[in-house]
């Protein structure tokens, strides 16, 4: 199934301006939004960035027609200034980050992100790291489970499923995404199994964090792309669930802050403006229609802000 990006309609006004842009995709995964912000704004040049190479040569061959508009770089976004310093690039006009994974990497059993065909516990977007899902299911003590699926899943049978896993990989080692899914939907009680989504849902999603260390260079990543954005230049942030949403949230009001006053002030008096603006006060969400065409899209939450002059 190819990739079908989210919110397109609303990243294309956020980024529609006249003349020449320079865009980072600094997640650009299966190169829809890139994709789509190419076609719809001539004056468009693109620096795509993705953590998994797999995921960069794909869209090497889907963006090919475009030419030298666009220049791709394998790296994790918490590392775009680098990538921009290599480019020669000093500020942009558009910061992308799209925090979802690819439909490329649900669908794909060997990359062990999804329970839905039976694969092994991989889930690592840089094919390149050491941490596998494997490492984490078949190594980490109940506790440390219990606190990942609890801190990363949201999940209100942490303890539960930690017990269960540890208990059946001492009889044998947990090797695919289908043994431990099942063991995941027979460790929590009946009625949570008759539930709108897979009782593994939040329980995958937090091993993929784990693995990907996504959470702790969220907010690293915001601060130093909103450093890498002209005045006037938009920041967009899609994220996927709660814990994601929250970060993006407190990430980018924090920037808007810029007090200058004394440390012992027990209040700011200053005024000073902060390094933002927002441009939604509350997350956008997919629309019905959008929704029904696709429905992965249903948990997507769009966040952006405007960078202040300094």
């Amino acid at each position: 199934m190819e990739h079908v990006p989210v919110l397109v309609d609303e990243v294309l006004s956020i980024v529609s301006r006249p003349g020449r842009q320079i865009v980072v995709d600094a997640t650009i995964g299966g190169g829809g939004h890139a994709e789509a912000i190419l076609n719809a704004f001539e004056g468009v040049s693109l620096i795509g960035i993705d953590r998994d190479l797999t995921a960069v040569r794909r869209c090497a061959r889907r963006l090919e027609i475009f030419g030298e508009r666009v220049s791709l770089d394998n790296a994790a976004f918490e590392n775009m200034d680098e990538v921009l310093d290599g480019r020669g690039v000093d500020l942009a006009d558009v910061i992308l980050m799209d925090l979802g994974v690819s439909s490329f990497h649900l669908d794909d059993p060997e990359r062990g992100f999804s329970f839905q065909r039976s694969g092994p516990l991989d889930m690592r977007m840089d094919r390149s790291g050491e941490l596998t899902a494997d490492n984490i299911v078949n190594s980490y003590s109940e506790k440390e489970l219990a606190l990942i699926f609890k801190k990363y899943g949201e999940e209100r049978f942490a303890r539960r499923i930690a017990r269960a896993i540890t208990a059946q990989r001492e009889k044998n080692r947990i090797e695919t995404t289908g043994r431990l899914a099942k063991i995941i939907e027979d460790s929590v009680p009946a009625k949570a199994r008759r539930g709108r989504i897979h009782p593994a849902t939040r329980v995958f999603q937090a091993i993929r964090i784990a693995v990907n260390n996504e959470i702790e260079n969220l907010a690293m990543a915001i601060d130093r792309a909103v450093s890498r954005l002209k005045a006037g230049g938009r920041i967009i942030v899609i994220s996927f669930h709660s814990l994601e949403d929250r970060v993006v949230k407190t990430a980018l009001r924090d920037l808007t802050r810029h007090c200058v006053c004394p440390k012992d002030l027990p209040v700011c008096v200053c005024g000073a403006p902060g390094k933002v603006e927002l441009l939604t006060r509350k997350p956008v969400s997919p629309g019905a229609t959008e929704i029904l065409n696709n429905p992965r899209s249903r948990s997507a939450r769009l966040r952006a802000a405007r960078r202040l002059e300094t």
